[in-house]
Formats: C-alpha cells, sequence, structure tokens
C-alpha cells in the first residue's frame, strides 16, 4: 500500500496514505465549520479553526506513537518492516518479517492499541481538568476541546484495533494466541484469516437484514463494511500462503536467465510479438554489449502505444538499469521480492561476481510459487 514519504523513524520510512489527508480534512472542516462554533457561539472569530487543526495534528501523532509503539517493539524483537503507511486505524507494514514466537507476536500487535488508549484516557483525564464547557477561560476551553477530540479518537483507534480482522492488530492478536494454542504459525493464521471472513459474512448477513427491516441505508454500509472485512481476511490469507511458500527458496530458484536480448536501437515492433506470441516471455533484456541498459516488458509496451511502435527504440521505452536494485542469486526470495515491488518495477538484475546471471520477474516468481503450491497439494 503505497503513501507519501514524509519520515524515517526507528529505522522505518514512514508514509501517509491519501486517505488520511481526506479524513483529517473532513475532520478539521467538520470541527472547525460546523461542531465547535455551534457549541461556542462567542468564541473569537477564527478559533474554532484553530482549534479543529490543533485536533487534527494531535490526532495525527497519536495515530503515529500507535505506529511507534509496534515499531519499538518489533526492533526489540528483530522484526523491521522496510515502511508503514498511516492510516486512520494505525499503520500498514510493508512486507514485515513474522515474529520468531507467538509470544513476541502478541507483544507486537498489542503495543499499538495500548499505546492509544494510554494516550486517549491521558488526554481526557487533562481535557477533564483544563476545560469544559463551562470553564469561564476561553483558552482553557479550547484546549479542553482539543484534547478532548484527541482522546476520544485515540481510545477509539485503540479499541477498534482490538478487533480480530486484517489489517487491525486484533488479527494478528488472534493469529499469535492461535499459535501459541497450537504451536504452529501457519495453523494460527489459517485461524486468524478464518474467524476474519466469518466476521465479514457475519456482518454482510447484518446488512442483509437491516435492509429487508427497511433501514436500507445502514444495511448497505454494514454489508459494504463486511465485504470489505471478508476481503481483506482473504487477502491475508493468500499472503501468508505466499510467504510460506517462499520461505526457504532464494533468487536462483526463480529467477530466468534466458531472457531474450535486443541492442537499444531497434524498434519496439521488431520484438513485440516475443512478448505477446502463443509462447509469450516475461521480459526481453535491452544490453549493449555485456553490458545491461534496461528493461522491456508488456507494461513499457502498453506504455509506448502499439501505433508508435514502428518508430520507438527500445532505449526510450526501456525501464533503466540505473533505476533496477540489483540482487543476487543467493538472496532470500522474500527480501528480493520486497525491493521489487518497492521499486514498482516488473524485474530486477541477478548479478554475481559483477557479471549479470539472470533477471528476477515476477513471472518467475509466479512460476516458481505454482510450482510448489502444486507439489504441496500433491503431498495431502
Amino acid at each position: 500500500m503505497r503513501g507519501v514519504p514524509v519520515a524515517r523513524l526507528l529505522g522505518t520510512e514512514i508514509r501517509i496514505h491519501l486517505s488520511w489527508t481526506l479524513i483529517a480534512a473532513f475532520l478539521v472542516a467538520s470541527l472547525g465549520a460546523v461542531d465547535l462554533p455551534g457549541r461556542y457561539p462567542g468564541w473569537p472569530n477564527g478559533l474554532a479553526w484553530a482549534v479543529a487543526v490543533a485536533a487534527g495534528a494531535g490526532f495525527f501523532c497519536a495515530v503515529l506513537l500507535h505506529e511507534l509503539a509496534h515499531l519499538a517493539v518489533g526492533r526489540r524483537a528483530d522484526v523491521a518492516p522496510a515502511s508503514v503507511t498511516l492510516l486512520l486505524f494505525g499503520g500498514v507494514a510493508a512486507a514485515e518479517r513474522g515474529a520468531r514466537s507467538a509470544a513476541w507476536e502478541a507483544a507486537i500487535a498489542v503495543a499499538g492499541p495500548l499505546a492509544s488508549i494510554v494516550i486517549g484516557v491521558a488526554a481526557l483525564t487533562v481535557a477533564g481538568f483544563v476545560g469544559t464547557p463551562t470553564a469561564s477561560s476561553v483558552a482553557a476551553q479550547a484546549l479542553g476541546e482539543a484534547l478532548a477530540v484527541v482522546g476520544l479518537l485515540s481510545c477509539f483507534v485503540g479499541l477498534v484495533n482490538l478487533a480480530p480482522v486484517f489489517p487491525l492488530d486484533g488479527s494478528r492478536l488472534l493469529r499469535a494466541l492461535a499459535w501459541q494454542l497450537t504451536g504452529e504459525e501457519g495453523r494460527g493464521t489459517r485461524i486468524a484469516g478464518a474467524a476474519g471472513r466469518l466476521i465479514g459474512l457475519g456482518m454482510m448477513g447484518g446488512g442483509v437484514l437491516l435492509a429487508f427491516t427497511g433501514d436500507l441505508v445502514d444495511g448497505f454500509f454494514l454489508g459494504m463494511l463486511g465485504w470489505f472485512v471478508r476481503g481483506s481476511s482473504g487477502a491475508q490469507a493468500r499472503q501468508e500462503a505466499l510467504e510460506g511458500l517462499i520461505a526457504d527458496a532464494t533468487v536462483g530458484d526463480a529467477m530466468e536467465r534466458d531472457l531474450p536480448m535486443v541492442p537499444p536501437q531497434v524498434t519496439l515492433d521488431t520484438f513485440a510479438a516475443v512478448l505477446s506470441g502463443p509462447e509469450p516471455v516475461s521480459m526481453v533484456r535491452v544490453m549493449s554489449g555485456e553490458r545491461l541498459v534496461g528493461l522491456v516488458g508488456r507494461r513499457e509496451l502498453r506504455r509506448a502505444g502499439r501505433s508508435a511502435w514502428p518508430r520507438t527504440q527500445a532505449v526510450a521505452a526501456m525501464t533503466p538499469a540505473d533505476l533496477l536494485p540489483a540482487v543476487a542469486t543467493g538472496d532470500g526470495l522474500g527480501s528480493a521480492l520486497e525491493r521489487l515491488q518497492a521499486s514498482n518495477v516488473e524485474g530486477l538484475p541477478v548479478v554475481d561476481g559483477g557479471q549479470l546471471v539472470g533477471i528476477l520477474t515476477r513471472y518467475g516468481i509466479g512460476r516458481l510459487v505454482h510450482e510448489r503450491s502444486r507439489q504441496a497439494r500433491l503431498r495431502r
């Protein structure tokens, strides 16, 4: 899940998702234009907006501290995700390696909600002391309102995150509990995913019942939320299954060694059929002598446009090699896949001893996963 990078904390890149910006804007606008002016008509002009902005900033800090709590415990457990994208209910870690035990998994999971609840209770406690609707000081009222908003929202985030639904922390906590009880990490993952899907189906059924009783709007939204919960829990199970299939694989197991080569000056129409024929290949290497200068795949062909193929050279359409981080044959496939996804490209050069020995492609990884999945089914 992509976002805008804003900082690097505890060795992890912090990103903000677009949805957070929209939610923050809605929160500030509703407080500054409607809620606070309605309850405090005597406030000076602009104070309601100042309090709204302060509350929005405070809530952002609370969500950030929620995620930093995860990261702090994760570092103790030797679990350091490459990046975290902040959302309303916390963050989503990119390609995070699992904890080494169920106890550490539970500790990492509960750290965020616990931090949010502590922050929320502290903010509400201070708000109760410094400002009430009948407080004589306008400054005290303003500070109290900002703290109350931050406290309520932070408590809300902490409690909602305990729901056993992916990507919330409760799903990870349930996974840890099932892992501890069964002694099997994979089984814990399957139990957590099944629980999330059942909850989603229950919410969808509740939405249908509400709709039949005449509450169409609430029924629709509950049903849609259930559909999202069911889908996200299924996605979690598929992601965990993928990680299990490639846990012991290396780049050398999945890379493609004999992709076609073309010089930089040839036009796309001369080799487009190789990428889209009856026995297509995933990518074409653009080579200058023995040096890789770029890669061309189906995405680059689509970007150029079929009508432009006869006049577009490979060097103009390719993804330049300078933008592709290199991996080695002995690298773990999981970490290499993380780099491939983070780079948002279709392939990475595989280099050993300074020599190009292959290309790690999404097609090659998919082929390995398919074969390992088939073998796993045969063993059952």
